[in-house]
This record gives structure tokens, sequence and C-alpha cells, in this order.
């Protein structure tokens, strides 16, 4: 059975709790051999979900878009789980009603109030009425934060392209980008997957450093100024600097035109792990633009550089503390921290077991694993990552009480505190005594990059992350060649290891063709992503302020919002059941729940509903998806555009008739947005093949 056919099963026995809470005498709950409980649909024997059963499950569907008219759903079965902290965000659960199905509080169509103004008549307890909005000049609602965004409009020319040719760069794109429109699809298919990527390769950075400074800068101008009525006037209006590098990423990630290097940066986030939950991180907007503009300026560089500038970040210094990190001292019985030692080998680099080149282990005479390292290893390079404070303008080696990190610029050494002894690292190399701190640091990071673990253990991370959960041991050894180097590239050449996952036969096989390990489960953050690129979300000013918050607390999962360094989920996580017995992994299963299915699908309710925003305004023009080419389409050309972009050609049958059947009666855009959302909850979107 496919990876997508397991997949399936377990999604849809959590979309029952989401999309059939009206038909909830169908479904029932029973224990498993293994003493869990799982959801069975009608009269089955508990072993799965059978095609009749998803039938019934679409059926079940269409008359969930028959019945809102009538209010016929009962919010209590959802109310009651704590989905919806606000029943005031939907009525009835009437996804696809007028606008009138928001309470006010939710989409303000005052258009004659500035944002400005609202903040004047909430607290006027504190700022006299007359006086509380002169000292800044704000934006009105629609005119957007008067930050000019660089990037160049898209190219909209659609190209004379095959359907084929069409699904095929839709699937490339899916792994190579967070999302195409039709004109991106067509032009690929027009032009070719390798003579793209190689002009990707070439694109300008979108750095998101500028718009998060612009915002930074904006707010310290006010606080310098002593304003409390300004600093609240532009809370009220651009949010709170943990927001910033939100709008920056969201805005580069819609609008600049090296796609490539954003959907890698994004995938290097989630294993060069930093979080906000690490508070001095996640409200400096700096710290967190800065890092990710050094994954974006390293995602096609070389893995030994990327690895360097990872360790000489203060981000990543103050979240694994080696900032402030000093060498032992016997007097006062002190020892270097090993965290970062620790996590660069399990987490960034070798991982733990030896390799071979396909990523399979390589055992000892026991026939068991071998370790790539012990805890004597991670004292030794504890030992190397000493030294290391803060720099800027006014550096210092300062403790955690007293340091104000300059996350603009890497950390600085500081001899004194760094362990000038003899170094024992991997594979019998020695560190000699007396070398300077950086001498040491380069010297530990050679180390590392040239352990033949790294191509491995790496190149099967960004394969999990941009294709596959389950790559094939031939697949990872292709990889791992093409990390390796040849007579055209060097070890560890990013753009070569990119090439190879996003060009391998493994990727770009037919879907029909997908072994029995093949696919993934699409993440939260890039389902909301493809949604807004699918389909050309837009606001006045071309900046995206505010997208991923509701999705975040609805899925906890939103860029840098990690909750430890494992990430989201760890890559080697199984369920239970039929992955897990076939010793098969599902990475982003480990976010996965009935509450975040549910979440999810009334993310998509909201920002799919008739006139509704992608969020609700904050400062800048509302982010709204553009239709017009949908609408232009009969309904038989609707459901090929939308099998083309959103599942490039892997609709089944049985989902193409109930989409068709439910919008045959529907006009206009609530035909086109109902079509977009019930694809985009099935289990052909959910799972990428």
């Amino acid at each position: 059975m496919k990876v997508k056919k397991t997949i399936n099963h377990l999604l849809i026995s959590g979309a029952l709790v989401a999309l059939l809470f009206s038909h909830t005498s169908a479904i029932r709950a029973e224990p498993d051999n293994e003493e869990n409980t799982h959801l069975v649909i009608g009269d089955n024997n508990g072993t799965g979900i059978s095609p009749e059963d998803l039938e019934r499950l679409y059926e079940w569907l269409k008359e969930l878009f028959e019945d809102q008219d009538q209010g016929s759903h009962d919010d209590e079965d959802l109310e009651d789980e704590g989905d919806f902290e606000d029943d005031e965000d939907f009525e009835d659960d009437e996804d696809f009603e007028d606008d009138e199905d928001f309470e006010d509080d939710d989409l303000d169509n005052d258009e004659d109030e500035s944002e400005l103004e609202q903040h004047c008549d909430v607290d006027t307890e504190t700022l006299d009425e007359e006086e509380e909005c002169e000292h800044i000049t704000l934006s009105e609602p629609g005119e957007g934060f008067g930050y000019v965004n660089p990037n160049p409009a898209s190219d909209e020319t659609i190209h004379a392209v095959s359907l084929t040719a069409a699904n095929e760069a839709s699937r490339f794109l899916t792994q190579a980008t967070m999302g195409a429109n039709y004109p991106l699809i067509s032009q690929v298919a027009s032009q070719g997957h390798e003579e793209w990527l190689e002009a990707q390769f070439n694109a300008p950075i979108g750095l998101t450093i500028p718009y998060a400074d612009f915002l930074t800068a904006r707010l310290n101008a006010a606080e310098d100024a002593d304003s409390e009525a300004d600093i609240d006037a532009l809370f009220e209006v651009q949010g709170a600097p943990e927001s910033y590098f939100g709008y920056a990423w969201w805005t580069q990630a819609m609008t600049s035109p090296d796609l490539v290097r954003q959907r890698v940066a994004t995938a290097l986030t989630e294993i060069f792990v930093i979080g906000t939950t690490v508070e001095e991180i996640g409200e400096n907007p700096i710290a967190l633009a800065t890092y990710y503009d050094l994954l974006l300026n390293n995602s096609f560089g070389n893995f030994k550089d990327l690895l360097l500038d990872v360790t000489m970040s203060p981000a990543m210094g103050v979240y694994l503390s080696h900032l402030g990190n000093a060498r032992a001292n016997s007097d006062k019985g002190t020892f270097p921290d090993e965290n970062y030692a620790r996590e660069v080998m399990q987490l960034f680099s070798i991982g733990l077991f030896e390799l071979n080149l396909d990523g399979s282990h390589k055992l000892d005479n026991s026939g068991n694993p071998i370790p790539t390292y012990d805890n004597n290893t991670i004292r030794e390079f504890a030992k190397v990552f000493t030294g290391l404070g803060n720099g800027g303008e006014e550096p210092s080696f300062q403790n955690e009480l007293e340091r104000d990190v300059d996350f603009s610029i890497p950390m600085s050494m500081y001899e004194p505190y760094h362990d000038n002894t003899s170094k024992q690292l991997l594979n019998g190399q020695v560190l000699s005594a007396g070398q300077s701190g950086l001498q040491d640091i380069q010297g530990a990071i050679d180390n590392l990059f040239n352990h033949p673990n790294v191509g491995p253990f790496f190149g099967r991370l960004l394969i999990q992350r941009l294709v596959t959960s389950n790559p094939s041991p031939a697949y990872i050894a292709r990889v791992s060649a093409a990390f390796e180097g040849d007579v055209n590239s060097k070890r560890g050449d990013m753009k070569a290891v990119i090439r190879a996952i996003l060009l391998d036969p493994e990727a770009t096989n037919p879907p029909e063709l997908a072994n029995n390990a093949q696919g993934k489960l699409r993440e939260p953050m890039l389902r909301a992503m493809h949604l807004s690129r699918a389909f050309n979300a837009v606001s006045h000013d071309r900046t995206y302020n505010d997208i991923g918050d509701s999705l975040h607390e609805a899925t906890k999962q939103v860029i840098f919002g990690s909750p430890s360094v494992f990430n989201f989920f760890q890559s080697d996580y199984s369920p239970l059941g039929e992955l897990s017995r076939n010793e098969l992994v599902s990475p982003e299963f480990q976010i996965t729940s009935t509450s975040s299915i549910i979440s999810v699908k009334n993310y998509l309710a909201f920002a799919l509903s008739e006139d509704g925003p992608l969020e609700e305004e904050l400062g800048s023009a509302v982010t709204r998806l553009q239709l017009d080419a949908e609408l232009a389409l009969n309904d038989e050309e609707l459901l090929n555009r939308l099998d083309t972009k959103l599942t490039y050609g892997t609709m089944t049958p049985t989902t193409r008739t109930v989409v068709s059947e439910t919008i045959a009666n529907l006009e206009g855009e609530q035909k086109v947005r109902t079509a977009i959302y019930l694809i985009m909850i099935s289990p052909d979107y959910t799972t990428a093949i």
C-alpha cells in the first residue's frame, strides 16, 4: 500500500470530526490491539477506511454544503473541543455565506475610519482626544505601512503548453517553491525544469532585513522621542515587534523572484533550528531576519560556509547558549556549555550513527549501529566553542543578565575566555594547543564538514523537506554523491545538491509510477503559502502582514515557531499503524491531530469565504485572493485548472465527481471558492506524491 493511501486513511479519520460533526451517529470510537482509540465509520471493522467509506465521506461533504442555507449544523461539537476560540468568527459554520456571516469585530468594513482614528477612539483615558494623533503620521487602511516593496511585479504571461507538461511543471514547482500560479506553471512547462532552475540560481536575493528594519526603525524613533502616544499608535497600526519578521518573510515569499532560494532557506529553518520560544530572539525582528537572511545567502553556496555562519550567528549563540560560553574555571568549578557542541553534530551535520553513502547504518561485528561520537567528543567540541561574545560597536563578553546582543553581525572571539588547550575531534584529528579561538572553530567546522556522514545525513533531511518522506537508498546515494562533488563541483556545493534532489527520477517520475513508500504530508504553513501564491493574493502596497498568525495559533506552525531545536517534527517520526509496521516515516504527522485538521479546515474556510481576507486588516491593505482567471472558466475547465494548480493532475475520479456535483448549482466566486476549498481539504491535496 502506498504512503498516500495510508496517510489518507489517517487523515480521513481525523477529518470526519472536522467535516462531519453533524453526522456523529455515523462515527464511533473503538480500541485497537495496541490499546489506542481510532475512529470508525459505520460498519467498518476498524482496519481502515474502505473505498465505500470514502465515497460516503464525500456524500456527507456534499450535504454539509447543501445544508448550509438552512443553518442545520450544530457548533457545540466543535466549541466543546475548544476548536473555536471565539464563536463570533463563524456563524453556524456557514463557511461560504455572504460576509454578514462574520461579526463586525472580525471584519471592519468602515472605509472612512483610519487605523489611527480607531486607536484614538480606543484609548481616550490615557491620551488626549484632540492631541493623541498629532505626533506621527500613519497610514489609512489600504495605504500600507509606507514601505516600498522593491521586488518587480511577476510575469503574468500564460504560455501555450500541453496539459501533461503543465501538470509536470506544477509538481516540480510544488517541490521547488512555496506555490505557483498558472502563469508560472506554464512558463516552467515551456522553458523546461532544468533551464528554469539554473536561472533561479542567478535570481537576486530577496532579503528580509530591509522590511523588518524599516518597521523597527520607525518604532525606535518613537521610543527615542519618548512619545507614549506615538508608540501606542504604532502598536495599534503595525503590531508588536515580534510580528515584524513575519511580515517581511511573507512579503518576500510572496513577491521575491528567487522562489527556489526562499523555499530552500525555509527548509533550512527546519534543520538549523532557532526558535521564538527564546524571548530574546522572538521579540527581536532583526535577530530573526538576520538569521533567515544568513540561510538565504548560503542556500546556493557551500555547506561548509553555511555551517560556519550558523555557528557564528548570535541568534544561534543565544538559542544554543554558546554565546558567552567561557573556558573551564577550576577555582569556580565551572565547565564549558555543551549544548551547541552536541547539536552541531547530532542535528546539523553527522547524526548519531555512522552512515553508508545511501543513508543506511554502518554496523559493528555484533550487527549494531556504530555511534558517530560519545560524551568525551562532546566535551572536546565544547572547548572549541568557548570565548564567543557579542560583536557590534560595543563588543563585550557578557553574561546573560548583562548582555545587549547585536544580532546584526557575527559573534566576536574573546581570547581570555577561550580554552586554548588541545582538542581531540572526530576520526583522530587533534587541534593543537595554543591556537587562536577562531582557528579552533575553523578546524572543528572542517572536521565536521569532511566527515563521510554529512552527505547522506544532510541530503536525506533536505529530500524530506522538499520531495518525499521516505527516499529510497538509491535516491539518497545519488544526492550524497552530488554532495561529495565531482569534476564540475566542489564538496558541499549546495546547488549541486539541490539539482540532484529536484531533478532526480524519484522526484520527476509520473505520480502513477511512484513506489510504495513515496509521498509526504503537506505542512500547514506551506498549505497557507500555496493557497496565497496559487491564487495571486495581493494587497494594495504589495506587503503581506499577519497572514500566518491565525494559522500559527491554530496549528502551532509558523516560520521559526518550533517548540525546540528538534523542529516541529522529527525526521524519523512514524505514527502508530501501517506506516510504523512497514518501517516508514511521516514527520509531519507529529503535528497532525484531529484538532489541527479542524484548524486548517477553518483557516481555509475563512480565507476562501465570500470577500474574506486572508487575515484581518492590520495597517496595510487587506490581502485577498484574485480569482478572475478561474471565474472565466466553465465547470469542466475550472476543475482541470484546479487539478493542475493544486494536485498536478492526480485528482481522483471520486474527488472530481463530488466537487463537480457540489458546485453545479453555485455561481460566480462561491462556485470557485467552494471548489478550491473542497480540493484543498481532500486527501488528494493534503498528501503530495
